[in-house]
């Protein structure tokens, strides 16, 4: 996971990798990817943009 962003949004990415295995890291981030790219396609601002 990224460790950019908000300084909370870190804490959680750091907390989540010491217990998720590199495969469950691959998959959240392969989600993650695929909703900012939908929420990107029907026009709404990725949450990094919206403030």
């Amino acid at each position: 996971m990224s460790l950019g962003g908000p300084p909370a949004r870190r804490v959680i990415d750091v907390a989540l990798d010491a217990q998720l295995n590199e495969e469950e890291n691959l998959e959240i981030d392969a989600l993650c990817e695929q909703g900012r790219v939908y929420t990107e396609s029907v026009g709404y601002p990725s949450p990094d943009q919206s403030s």
